[in-house]
């Protein structure tokens, strides 16, 4: 009995470990999701700006990646006079004594877009672009719920087609009868991106797949170690109990 309460004592040793890596997982995916919502959050502190060049973009009939172009620095020709900001606080850059030099584009200085403005703008487009695999410059539904993820954004396969068209139709655009052929361009994507919240309400899901694609990595990690965890010590103590008899 001495060598079976030893053994068994053993295995929860295991069981203890096992529980420890699942909380240093859960750990793990807590920073790489704080990082993921750090990123949407600096978008989102930027919204205004980002949906003026997404409108400008549009009313001067261009893509919002053809406008942002357009308002990236440009080398300035000696002799020319430097464009002026149109904010107060904006002061003249330093000059320098000799070399080429880059300044604000005209088109930037006339809308007033800083590059700071366009950070987080150009990483959804690098985002974009990551999952755009075969350069179509738009992203179907299954591409826009793989791509949100590095937003820490969840949603499930069904639920992203619906959500896409949602929200292509309150802009005014249409969307195809089958949802799930909708595609969006990066100016649709990012405004998805600021307005997502508008387009998640909690609903029950109807099966265990869809709730499982809804829920962030930690949540899955949780929910699988609250079954797992209590069924391996269930079937270690039925085990031992059974196998008492071999230790007399």
């Amino acid at each position: 009995q001495q060598m079976w309460l030893a053994d068994q004592l053993s295995m929860f040793t295991y069981v203890a470990i096992l529980g420890a890596l699942q909380f240093g997982v859960v750990q793990h995916c807590r920073n790489v999701e704080a990082g993921r919502a750090a990123k949407r959050e600096g978008l989102k502190r930027v919204e205004a700006k980002a949906r003026m060049m997404i409108a400008s973009a549009h009313e001067a009939g261009l893509t919002l990646l053809d406008f942002m172009n357009k308002c990236e620095a440009v080398e300035m020709v000696p002799g020319e006079a430097q464009p002026s900001s149109s904010d107060p606080d904006m002061g003249a850059a330093p000059s320098s004594p000799r070399g080429r030099k880059l300044v604000a584009s005209p088109e930037a200085v006339s809308q007033n877009v800083k590059e700071s403005d366009m950070l987080f703008v150009r990483y959804s487009l690098k985002i974009f672009e990551l999952y755009d695999t075969n350069l179509s410059k738009a992203l179907n539904a299954k591409e826009v719920r793989s791509a949100f993820t590095d937003f820490d954004i969840y949603l499930s396969t069904s639920q992203t087609p619906v959500v896409m068209c949602m929200y292509l139709r309150d802009c005014g655009l249409t969307t195809p009868v089958n949802e799930a052929e909708v595609e969006v361009k990066f100016s649709d994507f990012c405004g998805l991106l600021i307005d997502i919240e508008k387009y998640m309400l909690k609903h029950r899901h109807s099966s265990l797949k869809e709730f499982l694609e809804g829920s962030p990595p930690t949540k899955r990690c949780d929910i699988f170690a609250r079954v797992l965890m209590p069924t391996i010590v269930a079937l270690q103590l039925g085990l031992f109990y059974a196998c008492l008899p071999l230790y007399g």
